[in-house]
């Protein structure tokens, strides 16, 4: 008699387990009716829509896209602060290359130096492996765009008994004897 009890609970949790399943996928089911629903009402109009901009913009040029932004920015005052906001987030219009710094040069004094200018998010000096002593440049990115357009009105600027040179990090390597 154990025998047929021990049985009958086996079977019986089997059949719990199996009819689980089904419960699990009903619920899937609904879920990705649910999904279905609400891509259909709002988000393929909206891909639809993002795929109609770029087949419209794909064959213009770059020149031709700024001018366009450009005209549309300056008759739409909402498009301009929704540029100058993402500008404002962009760390290309934040970050600067400084080079021509000394080799005794170290991240105290450059900060002292390029502080300034407005609060560092974040300052890297470039220093050899071996020796420890800067290389000659460093990246500065400021907290915000209007502290790195502040320096960037006079590029050149004094650190120790050194000028130095500044740019845009993102305008790529500077020219050959920028740093005179």
């Amino acid at each position: 008699m154990a025998k047929t009890k021990l049985k009958r609970r086996k079977l019986v949790k089997k059949s719990s387990a199996a009819d689980a399943t089904p419960k699990i996928e009903k619920k899937l089911k609904k879920k990705q009716k649910k999904k279905t629903k609400l891509s259909k009402s709002g988000s393929d109009s909206d891909s639809d829509l993002n795929t109609k901009i770029l087949t419209l913009l794909e064959p213009f040029s770059k020149d031709q896209l700024i001018t366009l932004v450009t005209d549309l920015s300056l008759s739409h005052s909402s498009l301009f602060s929704l540029l100058k906001s993402a500008a404002d987030r962009d760390i290309s219009h934040r970050k600067i290359f400084v080079h021509g710094l000394a080799w005794d040069s170290t991240r105290q004094s450059i900060e002292s130096v390029f502080g300034a200018y407005g609060e560092i998010e974040e300052l890297n000096v470039v220093n050899d492996r071996n020796t420890g002593k800067c290389k000659g440049y460093a990246f500065i990115t400021y907290k915000t765009r209007k502290s790195a357009k502040k320096l960037l009105k006079n590029p050149r600027v004094r650190v120790g008994n050194r000028i130095t040179s500044c740019q845009l990090a993102s305008e790529g390597p500077a020219a050959p004897g920028a740093a005179g």
